[in-house]
């Protein structure tokens, strides 16, 4: 499999958590009618899906491991304010729940997992900047390990 595969799959697995009225986005949309990431942010609570980082690891005799760290930002107000806060403190239990229900991304990944190091799992909530302005939100950090030996050879 590769990102292309997987991300619309989170972001549809995201986009369904409870009181997300402003849905998920990502730069990989998971519908014809998703327009991916938006230029500003207008309807909160509203979920932004970033890869962050990754490792790629391979040898001859395989097996080709990749690895993706992905940042889920919830923004939940314009500004830092304390509706805001109220607001994403909630997503914290929500986003362990579903993804820990959906740890193979419907069988498109080997697993999906809160970030363990160096990183914790969630930051916030707090002021996040997005296309030049300042909202509250909440940062998730997960890795996704997919065997990618299929996508590949190594030759010698």
């Amino acid at each position: 499999m590769a990102i292309e595969t997987w991300m619309p799959v989170l972001e549809t697995k995201v986009g369904e958590l409870a009181g997300l009225d402003g849905g998920a986005r990502s730069s990989y949309p998971a519908s014809a009618n998703d327009p991916g990431l938006p230029p500003r942010l207008g309807e909160y609570p509203i979920a932004i899906i970033l890869p962050a980082s990754g490792q790629l690891g391979y040898s001859q005799g395989g097996p080709n491991l990749e690895f993706h760290d992905v940042r889920i930002i919830i923004f939940t107000a314009t500004g830092v304010v304390a509706e805001g806060h109220q607001v994403a403190v909630p997503f914290i239990t929500r986003m362990r729940d579903k993804l820990a229900a959906n740890f193979m991304l419907d069988g498109t990944v080997d697993e999906i997992m809160p970030r363990k190091r160096p990183a914790n799992w969630y930051e916030g909530p707090g002021g996040i900047e997005y296309a030049g302005e300042l909202y509250t939100g909440i940062s998730f950090f997960y890795q996704v390990k997919e065997n990618v030996s299929g996508d590949f050879s190594v030759t010698v």
